[in-house]
């Protein structure tokens, strides 16, 4: 019946015959045709394509002789009744849960946890993974009106951004599809209801292939079964990264981190912006609001002296105004206050609050929608730039000048007496559950509705600022192979060749540039 009705309102609408079958309507009445079946892959069949343990699961299985159906058995404990053990999965033969623990181990689990603490709002659990005790740091914050988890990608960091605890630990290597979702996993078997996921921890997600495949594992039926509009996905403008999102994952919110208007600034705050400069990612960003109508959140951090001015305010709000009319209204600028991180240089601070308020005034007159957020967590080191997962500063190459104001107070969460609660902030999160939230952040008072492999990861660890870009290019690259190799070389070169930055005058008036840390 609906292809002789689209068919009728070929003839009557257009006049003329009915479009051919194997193109659909440009009326779009036509439903679109269905796929022949060998070419659509069920659920279960996609899941096993993108999670290791998955695939080694349905392997043992089939090697043991079981049915079909024992596989969604197994699957259903575990990502469903959220068993943390293999011999509590519910009507499972005995032998077989021998079998799969003798395989995979005592518990379902990649990842354990070392140590918990919580305060303001927020948990912080520090997870050890049991293949080669490689630690991260993820968080589970506590809104007024629901719960969302902010996870990590990397273990550590190659990107250096200049204010970032994370970046100061290095890249010590990309976490697997299963290790990143484990996390998720954890706060499900401890019996918490998780509404949103954001990856904010540690990492750059788009540096990280496995990426695409968690968001798969998160979002399957067959496992966690999340909807993709509660996945949050931030970066810091890994263009191919960018690109692949839109294509694979349409409906994802996205969040890319700003910091600065102005290019040279930008520079010593995310070195990244040396390969993806601003204009080529708002272009990568005005395509994917094109094609998926959904909002984009530009996360601002505000930091005392650095990028708080009148002039900065103004520079955003042009930098939003420039964007094409149609996409143009789908920019969000999220005000982030700063958290001290650890090992970051001292001359970072948290703006005041009357720098906030101006800035946020400017933005609001020039209509651009824009929210502040205050921190959850920050007493406890799970706010946005304070992860570190217990690991020291990783130390500078021989004969690298160091700024004198490097040297903050090592502290450590760890350790220390466990705190029951903070008290809340004045500007309290209104939003639904499907906002994004970064690390330890709450959106509120809005003036609007709305791969590296072993030998990059060692790279980054042990050296300075060559080593870092270079690490962080061999990342990208590895990642989505569209990275462009020129430019990644023209980066470690000019790292490598330029001593650390003091404080300068920015090219454009009136800008006081950031005096950051080099990009080790």
């Amino acid at each position: 019946r609906g292809w002789l009705f689209s068919e009728l309102l070929c003839v009557y609408i257009c006049w003329g015959p009915p479009c051919p079958p194997t193109q659909p309507c440009h009326l779009v009445f036509r439903p679109s045709l269905p796929q022949p079946a060998s070419v659509m892959a069920s659920p279960l069949q996609a899941a096993i394509a993108v999670s290791p343990r998955v695939k080694a699961i349905s392997e043992l299985l089939a090697k043991s002789g079981e049915p079909e159906w024992r596989l969604k058995q197994v699957l259903q404990g575990m990502y469903k009744s959220y068993r943390g053990s293999w011999r509590d999965l519910d009507g499972v033969p005995k032998s077989l849960k021998w079998k799969l623990k003798d395989h995979f181990g005592r518990y379902i689990s990649s990842l354990k946890r070392k140590t918990k603490v919580e305060g303001d709002f927020a948990e912080k659990v520090l997870l050890e993974s049991h293949r080669d005790a490689s630690r991260v740091e993820a968080v589970s914050l506590q809104f007024r009106t629901h719960r969302s988890l902010c996870i990590s990608s990397q273990i550590g960091c190659a990107f250096g951004c200049a204010f970032c605890a994370t970046g100061k630990v290095g890249l010590k290597r990309q976490m697997d599809a299963d290790e990143i979702t484990d996390q998720v996993l954890y706060f499900f078997q401890m019996g918490q209801k998780i509404d949103s996921v954001s990856f904010m921890g540690m990492g750059e997600p788009l540096a990280n292939p496995k990426i695409f495949d968690a968001l798969s594992i998160l979002t399957s039926p067959d496992l966690y079964g999340m909807s993709t509009r509660r996945m949050n996905v931030s970066t810091v403008g890994v263009v191919p990264g960018i690109l692949k999102l839109t294509e694979e994952f349409p409906q994802a919110n996205l969040a890319f981190s700003l910091h600065s208007p102005f290019t040279e600034q930008r520079n010593r705050l995310v070195p990244l912006n040396k390969m993806y400069p601003l204009e080529q990612v708002f272009e990568v960003l005005d395509h994917r609001i094109k094609k998926t109508g959904r909002q984009i959140w530009v996360a601002y951090l505000l930091l005392r002296g650095q990028n708080d001015s009148l002039e900065h305010a103004r520079a955003v709000a042009d930098l939003i105004r420039q964007r094409p009319a149609e996409t143009r209204y789908l920019y969000h600028i999220n005000l982030l206050p700063y958290n001290v991180g650890r090992a970051v240089p001292e001359q970072y601070r948290r703006a005041e609050e009357e720098a906030v308020s101006i800035f946020q005034r400017v933005l609001e007159e020039n209509r651009i929608s824009c929210s502040y957020r205050n921190s959850f967590g920050h007493s406890i080191d799970a706010a946005c730039g304070q992860l570190f997962a217990g690991y020291e500063e990783r130390m500078p190459i021989v004969g690298a000048a160091r700024p004198a104001s490097s040297g903050l107070a090592q502290r450590s969460s760890f350790g220390g007496a466990k705190s029951t609660g903070g008290s809340r902030s004045a500007r309290v999160n209104e939003a639904g559950p499907q906002q994004p939230a970064a690390s330890a952040s709450s959106s509120s008072s809005s003036s609007s509705p709305g791969a590296s492999a072993a030998s990059s990861s060692s790279a980054a660890s042990d050296g300075g600022p060559a080593q870092a870009s270079a690490a962080a290019a061999t990342a990208v690259e590895s990642t989505l192979g569209e990275a462009s190799a020129t430019a990644a070389e023209a980066s470690v070169a000019a790292d490598a060749a330029k001593a650390p930055p003091n404080l300068q005058q920015s090219s454009s008036p009136g800008v006081a540039a950031a005096a950051a840390a080099p990009a080790r």
